[in-house]
């Protein structure tokens, strides 16, 4: 295998892969779709380097099949240029790479501060039952159905100590120990997904990031309401908006004009795979592409003359 051929098979791999990535954005991460239109692609670039080698290098009727050569070079500028949308997309989203992450972040922040938001929520009602509880216990002498309405019972225990427990089953209703084990799962996810959502050398799996936190921060939220509601003394009401994620897929499919960078590692890269097509020998006898072309032109010029 030559150098030629090695660098034009590697150049239509880096190809391929440049232009999955920007289809994976631009399909809302369809990993299967992706690969499969890229592929697409590479395999029609190599059958029609195949077919502009086979046609080069013939041996007979030049003139005709000088023609299917030129036929065939028109068409892979056309797959070149029409793949040009996916190819460019990466580099698109890669320019924007800082205002997605900026926008990506406030996105997780706003996750973690729902949970903030429920503890303040927590902290209210519980000082808000525990000043009730309070003043049940100070104003018992005058009214002891308010008394015993908020639990308390006239028996041996301290008002004290019953005031604890009712203190501890009302904490136990709002932030029970299944609400610590989502926080702190909720908050390790959060920071992960940061983590990797950053690597955008190879950003496989951010789509999937965004869809997957859309769904855990809706599930997180609708969790919330309902430890909010479970607990009805000193209703205070938690309604955390909606997280929505998608906004940050739309603009991953925003098409912008291709940049300078992808318009000349684009015509590097063609370069590098038509090099077979480029050093592959014409027959002697052959006139050249062009000149096989007009050649009957030519003839008929000179019949004309003589």
């Amino acid at each position: 295998m030559s150098l030629a051929t090695v660098l034009s098979l590697v150049s239509i791999s880096l190809y391929g892969f440049i232009t999955f990535i920007g289809l994976y954005f631009l399909l809302d991460g369809d990993i299967q779709k992706s690969i499969i239109i890229a592929s697409t692609i590479c395999v029609v670039f190599l059958l029609i380097l195949y077919i502009l080698k086979k046609l080069k290098s013939v041996h007979r009727n030049f003139s005709r099949k000088a023609k299917f050569e030129l036929f065939t070079l028109v068409v892979y500028i056309i797959v070149a240029v029409v793949t040009i949308i996916p190819f460019a997309h990466y580099f698109t989203i890669y320019d924007r790479k800082d205002e997605i992450n900026k926008s990506f972040i406030q996105h997780l922040d706003d996750a973690k501060k729902m949970f903030v938001e429920y503890d303040i929520n927590v902290a209210k009602r519980i000082a808000s039952y525990d000043s009730k509880l309070n003043q049940a216990i100070n104003g018992r002498d005058l009214d002891s159905t308010g008394f015993l309405a908020e639990g308390f019972k006239d028996n041996q225990v301290s008002h004290q100590q019953q005031k604890t427990t009712l203190m501890k089953v009302f904490n136990d209703n709002l932030a029970p120990q299944d609400y610590d084990t989502t926080k702190f799962y909720a908050i390790k996810y959060l920071d992960e997904s940061k983590m990797v959502a950053q690597n955008w050398v190879i950003p496989f799996k951010f789509i999937e990031i965004i869809n997957g936190i859309e769904k855990e921060t809706e599930k997180w939220r609708v969790k919330l309401g309902k430890l909010n509601q479970a607990e009805l003394r000193s209703p205070l009401p938690f309604n955390y908006p909606p997280i929505k994620f998608g906004s940050m897929k739309d603009k991953l499919k925003v098409l912008e004009a291709p940049s300078l960078l992808s318009i000349g590692l684009l015509i590097f890269l063609h370069v590098l795979i038509l090099l077979p097509y480029f050093f592959r020998s014409r027959n002697s006898r052959s006139w050249g592409l062009w000149d096989e072309i007009n050649k009957r032109h030519v003839e008929e010029e000179v019949g004309t003359i003589l």
